[in-house]
């Protein structure tokens, strides 16, 4: 098949060219149609210019693909930039009453990375236990929110595309003193290290969870619609489901919240979209979400971007 070059399903559809070239050729064919177009109208033939120009003069749509008809990737990250015109997004905020802040936990992983000082997983567990309590050090309540990585997912085939270029080796995590793998990433790569590194430490932090503040850890037990709290007045039946996200585990925690400042520290804009869309749902005065880096912090207003869009 190689040396026939026969098309597969992969390369059956893929169109070579040069995108900045055939650009060019495009515009400025479709630049003399609309020159000869306009023309004839101001001659006083019968031609419906404004029919004409709610299409684009193109072979392709192009806000769907190039013009080598490759389908454009997508750029979420420039929706929060539309959705966000016009709001001041702060780079620190003041906290007011009661308040609660929720934790993307497989993100915070993969910011905290592999700790230089950390042999084993007890290490990286109070390691990851500081991240948390750091960015969660002017809170009440601290809800870490762990992903699911169920066999039967239909993202399981993204995940097995991710780990192609890797070699994941499965390692068990049995008690503290396991040591971390030297290849941190490719330990991650592999599902099932992923979910046994989430029951690690929500098991963890629910047992060292510090006075004063409610630690709630949710998604990363065995059961997926387990929740545990550090603290038992904490009724946890309002927060359990089967989410396997924890974009999407993050709005219940956000709807069933009684403070008055919710902040919902994640990156991804899944996440600003949905507590757009939810934030009706949610009762917290202040709902914030928190973005960026540690060094390039920004937060996003929930509410004044709700007030801001179109209905």
């Amino acid at each position: 098949m190689h040396k026939n070059n026969a098309p597969t399903f992969e390369t059956l559809y893929e169109v070579k060219g040069s995108k900045e070239k055939d650009k060019c050729t495009i515009l400025r064919v479709d630049r003399n149609v609309l020159q000869r177009l306009i023309g004839a109208y101001g001659a006083g033939r019968e031609v419906d210019l404004l029919n004409v120009l709610s299409h684009e003069l193109m072979p392709v749509p192009i806000s769907l693909v190039e013009m080598n008809g490759k389908l454009r990737t997508g750029q979420k990250a420039l929706l929060a930039d539309v959705l966000t015109k016009g709001v001041e997004c702060p780079n620190t905020i003041t906290l007011q009453g009661s308040t609660c802040l929720l934790i993307d936990g497989m993100a915070l992983v993969a910011a905290v990375g592999k700790p230089a000082d950390a042999q084993t997983f007890g290490d990286y567990a109070y390691s990851f236990q500081d991240a948390v309590l750091k960015a969660g050090s002017r809170f009440q309540q601290i809800h870490v929110l762990f992903d699911r990585y169920d066999d039967n997912s239909i993202k399981a085939g993204t995940r097995e595309r991710r780990s192609k270029k890797t070699r994941p080796i499965r390692r068990d995590i049995e008690n503290k003193d396991v040591p971390l793998p030297k290849n941190w990433p490719n330990f991650l790569a592999l599902s099932d290290n992923k979910a046994d590194l989430a029951r690690f430490l929500s098991q963890h932090l629910v047992a060292n969870a510090p006075r004063g503040q409610v630690i709630v850890v949710a998604g990363g037990f065995t059961d997926g619609e387990e929740a545990q709290s550090s603290s038992p007045e904490f009724d946890t039946s309002v927060i359990c489901g089967k989410h396997e996200e924890a974009d999407t585990r993050l709005v219940p925690h956000s709807i069933a919240n009684a403070c008055e400042t919710v902040v919902v520290l994640a990156r991804d804009t899944d996440v600003l979209l949905l507590l757009i869309a939810h934030s009706p749902n949610i009762p917290c005065a202040n709902l914030w979400m928190m973005a960026g880096t540690a060094t390039k912090r920004k937060y996003f207003n929930i509410r004044a971007i709700c007030a801001n869009l179109p209905p």
